[in-house]
């Protein structure tokens, strides 16, 4: 299922330095991380609940793409979904 975002509801990204990651955005409200790959066919991918906890853990990492596949993107506790631009 991929999710289409409204035009209207403008989202905050964030910048990060990493090879693999554009930028993120959060919704602490909903716990859901929104990431934008740097590359790829769809780079943009929403993943929930992530609490702020592991958020935190993530922007503290020393490698933000390791962490997310590991604690993140493949975690059975974590939905992963597409978001079209």
């Amino acid at each position: 299922m991929t999710l289409k975002l409204d035009i209207n509801m403008a989202r905050k990204w964030i910048e990060v330095e990493s090879s693999a990651i554009e930028a993120y955005s959060y919704d602490a409200k909903k716990e859901q991380l929104y990431i934008k790959y740097k590359s790829g066919k769809n780079p943009q991918w929403r993943y929930s609940p992530v609490s702020k906890k592991d958020l935190e853990l993530f922007l503290n990492s020393e490698s933000k793409g390791q962490f997310l596949h590991k604690h993140i993107k493949y975690n059975a506790g974590i939905k992963a979904e597409k978001v079209d631009e």
